[in-house]
């Protein structure tokens, strides 16, 4: 399907916006255009509805970073569902990105992040990040949203990984660390990553390594990254 970016682009010496249909490799039929028109007026009332609904949540909720959109990453899990069953909305236009954006260009000023930006509209789109939030097992151990912002921006690919999210979770269940700084989520990352490669030049298929082997990989590199705590 197609979506409606909002774009502002230079037009006889003066900044315009304009509806950009995007993806624009798609032909922009009479019926694709339609179906993209209804998508984004959908998208219009869902997002005012969920500004109704931030403006009631309790302060201490918005004024912690995490809980605020860990709220919103469930609105727009709620969001998806509705928006398939209408046929506005299909898998392609999650796995492209796209729909990141165009929900995104219509929520108030205090829950845009990012829209119209470098990482707008791609994998690491902050909207994107709050839906994996609230859709991914295993993430009582993730504390603030700095880390998870960290942790998704260098292991994304193992953020769908159960076994592996579920060796982590364990391993701080049974820790003493409590505290979890930035740069802790960073370094773990990293480290997963490089026992877990999962590009094209070196595959490796997750899903057939054993749990215990990657509880055990899991915490050699946990142990090893804390051992100076």
């Amino acid at each position: 399907m197609v979506v409606i970016i909002k774009s502002k682009i230079r037009m006889f010496g003066k900044d315009q916006i304009v509806d950009l249909y995007k993806p624009e490799e798609i032909l922009l039929t009479e019926e694709v255009r339609e179906k993209a028109n209804l998508l984004d007026k959908e998208l219009k009332s869902a997002a005012a509805r969920i500004d109704r609904g931030y403006k009631l949540l309790p302060q201490n909720i918005k004024h912690n970073e995490f809980q605020k959109w860990m709220w919103l990453g469930n609105q727009i899990k709620n969001l998806i569902p509705e928006l398939k069953k209408l046929n506005y909305l299909d898998d392609k236009d999650i796995d492209n990105n796209l729909f990141w954006s165009a929900l995104g260009q219509y929520l108030n000023q205090d829950l845009r992040r990012g829209v119209l930006t470098k990482r707008s509209g791609t994998n690491k789109d902050h909207y994107r990040k709050c839906w994996l939030l609230a859709t991914s097992k295993n993430t009582e151990w993730i504390t603030t949203w700095g880390g998870w912002d960290a942790f998704v921006d260098r292991a994304e690919q193992l953020v769908g990984k159960e076994k592996v999210m579920l060796a982590i979770n364990k391993w701080f269940k049974l820790s003493s660390i409590r505290s979890i700084k930035t740069r802790d989520y960073q370094a773990i990352a990293k480290s997963l990553v490089k026992h877990f490669p999962s590009g094209v030049k070196k595959p490796k298929l997750i899903e057939m390594i054993p749990q215990p082997e990657v509880d055990g990989i899991v915490k050699s590199v946990c142990e090893e990254h804390f051992k100076s705590y």
